[in-house]
Formats: C-alpha cells, structure tokens, sequence
C-alpha cells in the first residue's frame, strides 16, 4: 500500500492564496511575505476581493516578483477615503473653493463605492464600477430631477481619482495607478458655451441702465471679471481718474457660507482697463451709494469699501446674484444664459474684433494664452475664415493688377 503523501509545506518566501466567502459569492485572497526595508522585520501582506483562483495566483507572482526585485511598496493601511482626504487633498495648493469641490465630488459619487477600501488593494475594476454609478446617476435637485450627470462632471471625477492615484505612485505608496488601466474613462464632451451677440449685449445694458446695479451689469460685459472678482471690488481698487481696476481679492461662496479668496491662478492679480462709458458708469454708482450711504447712517454695514453692496451695505451672495442676473435677462426677452456667460461674450466680442489672443488672455486672467486660445478656437477660426475672406475679395477686385503708367 503506498504511503499518503503529506502536503508540501509551504517556505516563508512562497505566499499563498486562500479561499473566502462573501455575499456576492466565492472570492481570494493572496497571502504574501516581505521584508521591511526600514527595520528588516519579516512582515506580511494580503489582498483581497479577487474574483478567481486565477487571478490571484497571477497577482501572488507578480508580488513575489516586486519582493525579490527589491521594488515592493510598503502596504498602506489607509482607506482610499481616508487616503484621499488626509494625504492627498491637504497637498493640493489650490484654493480652498476648489478643494471644496474636488471633495464634495468624491463624497458624493466616489467613496460610496470605494470609499471604504484599502487604497493598495484597489483596482481598475473597482474604479468602472464608479464610473458605471456616474454614468448611471440620475440628479434628485430641484429643477434637474432625473436629469443625467453631465459628462464634465463625470471627466472630472476620473481625473480626481487619477491625480489621487498619481500622487500615492510618486510617494511611494502604491506601485502602479489603477485608473490609467481603464479602459474607457468618461470623458468631457465638446463644451457649447452660450453667448450673447453684440446686439443682444447692448439691448440688456439699455434695458437695465435704471437698475440699481447696472454698473455691475456693464462692469460684466465690459471687462469679461468674473463673478467673485466683481462682488469682491472695493474702492481702494479702482482709479478712475487712470481709468482702471485692479483684481486683487475675490468673493466667493465655499460650502454656503461666503468668504474673501484670491484670485483664482496667479495671472488673476491683474490691472484692468476701463473706457469711458464703464468710467462713467461706475462714477454714477459711486454717487448713487454715497446716497445710500447717507440716507442709512449709522445702520450701514459695509466695512470693506465694497464697489457693489445690497441697499444697507451688506455684501451680495453670489449665488443670489446670479439668481437676479436670470430673471433680468428673462424680463426683457434675451435668450436665457448664465452669468458666468457674459464673460464669454466679452471675450468673444474681442476676438471678433480682432484682438489678438494673448491680450484677451491677460484681460481675462488666464493663466497662459493657450487656455484661451482652447475655450475660444471656434471664434478664432472663424475669425480666420473672415480673415482670409477679405484677402480672396482683394484678389478677385476687377482693378487687382491693372497697369498704371
């Protein structure tokens, strides 16, 4: 009778893969040793949630391989979302409004889904099933009820996720990123941006020339400032006996609450001039609040010299701002577009003009003319195509080339 083989016991150096059950059903996991490279302890590391035997021997080898080659990165014992919030975002030198929404975008549509898994475990599996969740999210919001999350939206999520991924790699914490592994990420469509003809800016400006705030309305069109950049005016910023403004602070809504903020990039600190219908205009705003100012004495809040105030001097909110933007626009017949939208206009209508790409983008305080030159190539090719037009109609002029003398 043969004798009963005994099974091979494993060395510390082999790893091992184990079966486990969970409610969707039979999965793996992968058992595997590595050496400290800090202290030189033996130490042990495991991976979860593969789906087959198969696969996770093929990972087991891959990270005997690492080990061996003296590559493996340490495990790191952080959820993605405790990585993504303690790490990696306290990293990020933007501003604290775009944080807020880099953060508000990962509680909303990413930890949900991976939120609760270890970063070093995660794969690009893991990440399609967040991008089958955007893609198959329909909005609750009042005025967008089962609308389907715009694709921006859901561009922006992948490059959040892959700038997070990124950033583990360069420090160490991972081996590879996972979401450039993806097969088909979302990506942002072709962004149609309403503007208004000249026509339509000129009849919006004559139907509001009465309003209360129809500096700021001019002051938008005239100057292409943005929301932030406008409501956080003050005096002290404006020389209009030189005929300019200067952008050096910004208000700005983070979470709800309103709050001062810098410019948004570096080339937003930036001097802006003002012709003389915008000068005027602003000279009788200023008189206007004087009046105001007067009238309310002692009750006036304003302590920041602010350009645009509500009528006792409180600060505007943004978004109410806009709110009274629409409504105007709504009551006096014009296709109904966003705030944000005059500034396009005014960029478009330079453009038009002729003016060059790199002195709208200092007017407009991007950070380098190729943004502008990416957000407005529909009007420069245009532009162009008048361009080359006038040329063709010199050269088919019956007295293009006839004798003289």
């Amino acid at each position: 009778m043969a004798e009963a083989k005994t099974p091979r016991r494993r060395g510390w150096g082999e790893g091992s893969v184990q079966e486990y059950e969970t409610k969707a059903g039979k999965r793996w996991l992968i058992v595997y040793p590595y050496k400290d490279p800090q202290t030189g302890q033996r130490k042990q590391a495991k991976r979860r949630g593969f789906t087959s035997p198969t696969k996770a021997a093929r990972e087991l080898r891959a990270k005997l391989a690492e080990v061996a080659a003296g590559t493996h990165r340490k495990p790191v014992r952080l959820t993605f979302r405790d990585y993504a919030l303690t790490k990696w975002l306290p990293s990020r030198t933007r501003r604290e409004s775009t944080n807020a929404g880099y953060r508000d975008i990962l509680e909303q549509y990413v930890f949900p889904v991976i939120g609760g898994k270890q970063l070093d475990e995660i794969t690009s599996g893991d990440l399609e099933r967040v991008y089958a969740r955007l893609r198959a999210w329909k909005s609750t919001a009042r005025g967008r009820k089962g609308q389907p999350l715009s694709l921006a939206t859901q561009a922006q999520a992948h490059a959040i996720l892959s700038t997070v991924f990124g950033y583990a790699v360069r420090k160490g914490d991972i081996v590879s990123n996972p979401a450039l592994a993806v097969d088909d990420p979302p990506r942002a469509g072709k962004v149609e941006r309403s503007v208004w003809t000249v026509a339509q800016a000129g009849i919006f400006l004559r139907a509001t020339s009465s309003h209360r705030l129809a500096a700021a309305w001019r002051l938008l069109l005239a100057t292409g400032l943005r929301r932030g950049e406008l409501l956080g005016l003050t005096w002290d910023a404006v020389d209009l006996e030189r005929g300019e403004l200067r952008v050096r602070r910004t208000w700005i809504v983070v979470k709800g609450v309103c709050q001062w903020s810098k410019p948004k990039t570096a080339a937003g600190h930036r001097t802006v001039p003002l012709d003389g219908g915008t000068v005027a205009a602003l000279r009788a705003h200023r008189a206007a609040q004087a009046a105001e100012r007067l009238r309310i004495g002692a009750g006036w809040q304003d302590k920041d010299q602010r350009v645009f105030t509500d009528p006792v001097g409180a600060p505007l909110h943004p978004e109410t701002f806009s709110m009274w933007f629409r409504d105007l626009a709504t009551a006096h017949g014009l296709p109904r577009i966003r705030l944000h939208e005059l500034r396009h206009t005014y960029a478009t209508m330079q453009l038009e003009t002729g003016e060059n790409v790199v002195t709208v983008s200092a007017l407009l305080g991007h950070a380098n003319p190729a943004i502008t030159r990416n957000i407005y190539q529909h009007v420069l090719d245009e532009t162009a195509r008048k361009a080359n037009d006038k040329v063709g109609a010199l050269l088919d002029a019956p007295t293009l080339g006839t004798a003289t003398g």
